[in-house]
């Protein structure tokens, strides 16, 4: 018995959380008009359970397929279908992602010849792991983590409709509902193992913890998801703690998580230390690689002298603090028309640096609307910038 099955919501009003994509899809059932769409959020947020009261409302025949199973015969054997019944199907794809570009394509021609509705899950940013033509045609469905408040009133939910025998307080329900980490799964889980192991009684917090893995009270026990876990470490490597991160570092690795750490220490050496060591990211590259191929618990000796590098590595944030305004640019809607010597395929006017001394010649390169915006300052605390900054400004002095 299943109770993540047993008690799915089946209407949107038991659905917790998500109330944007509520408020989406219930104008979709009420006007019985579909589109395709991505769901995109972590894992228990409520992406399946959505998408299965969709296929409860829908008047349409509905197809399943998960990426990590199905491949190109699968698809093919619903359009056969499909072209049976001589109308368009709705068809679901679990952990969508895992497509490859040419079954992505093959979707992406389902799509535009009006015989499939899809409705695609992923717990990753499908801007960098779907493919582009077909998230362009694609709603995209942002899932939000679930909060603690949200988590514990399905809980409440639950444990109504079976009637269980046990009783729960609201202090325990408040801690089942933090392990969760944003995942209503992981609650209904830990619900669901007390169901099976008591019987009669009042569960107290240590009951539960004689029941859940203790990786996983390590993991989220005060702190309400892996994602803080990880923005602590993230947070004491930027304020030069190395003994914080290298604790927050054990941290993650006794609940598990390499790849969310590896990750981690990934954006640390880009986003924090950037440009004042060049090292870092390449350090990180090759640290996590190592890590990743020993596995846990031996992953730790590369990482740890990884954290340490970074913690005590000088810092800067210029290219990142230059990219984000350069983003708020390009969601502004300037930028639109490069200059004429940088189109293709003439590339009019254009003049070939590599011709000039030091291989640099004045010319426009941004749009001209936003010609004259400086997105690019070197830290002054960084020794590496500063040496280019004063290079480049030699070179264009003399130029």
């Amino acid at each position: 018995m299943d109770f993540n099955q047993i008690y799915r919501p089946q209407t949107l009003d038991d659905v917790v959380g998500q109330q944007k994509a509520k408020n989406i899809i219930s104008k979709m059932i009420a006007n019985n008009s579909y589109r395709s769409m991505i769901f995109s959020g972590q894992s228990g947020s409520g992406k399946s359970t959505i998408a299965n009261i969709i296929a409860l409302n829908a008047g349409i025949k509905i197809f399943r397929l998960n990426a990590t199973l199905d491949g190109i015969s699968e698809i093919k054997d619903i359009l056969k279908e499909q072209e049976q019944l001589g109308k368009p199907v709705l068809l679901f794809v679990e952990e969508l992602q895992y497509y490859t570009t040419k079954q992505q394509q093959v979707l992406l021609d389902c799509l535009e010849s009006g015989k499939v509705i899809l409705i695609g899950t992923t717990a990753d940013n499908p801007f960098i792991k779907c493919y582009k033509a077909l998230v362009s045609r694609c709603l995209i469905v942002e899932f939000t983590k679930v909060s603690p408040d949200d988590i514990k009133i399905n809980l409440e939910r639950i444990i109504k409709l079976s009637k269980s025998s046990n009783s729960y307080s609201d202090s325990v329900l408040d801690y089942i509902s933090r392990l969760a980490g944003g995942d209503v799964r992981n609650s209904v889980k830990i619900l669901q193992l007390c169901e099976e192991q008591y019987s009669s009684q009042e569960i107290s917090e240590e009951d539960i913890k004689e029941l859940i893995p203790s990786n996983m009270q390590i993991g989220y026990n005060g702190i309400d998801s892996h994602y803080d876990l990880l923005g602590c470490l993230q947070k004491s490597i930027r304020g030069s703690d190395v003994n914080a991160a290298i604790f927050y570092l054990a941290k993650g690795l006794h609940d598990g998580d390499l790849l969310g750490v590896c990750r981690r220490l990934k954006v640390v050496a880009s986003e924090d230390i950037g440009l004042a060591n060049p090292l870092a990211s390449i350090k990180a590259e090759l640290a996590c690689q190592s890590a990743e191929a020993l596995g846990i618990p031996e992953a730790a000796i590369p990482l740890q002298d990884l954290v340490a590098f970074l913690a005590l590595s000088p810092k800067s944030n210029s290219a990142h603090i230059a990219y984000s305004k350069a983003m708020e640019d390009v969601e502004a809607g300037l930028g639109l028309t490069p200059p004429e010597q940088l189109k293709s395929p003439l590339f009019k006017n254009y003049v070939y640096p590599h011709d000039y001394p030091n291989h640099w010649v004045e010319q426009q390169y941004l749009p001209d609307d936003v010609k004259d915006n400086v997105y690019y300052e070197p830290a002054v605390t960084s020794s590496f910038e500063m040496q280019m900054k004063e290079y480049w400004e030699k070179v264009k002095n003399n130029g």
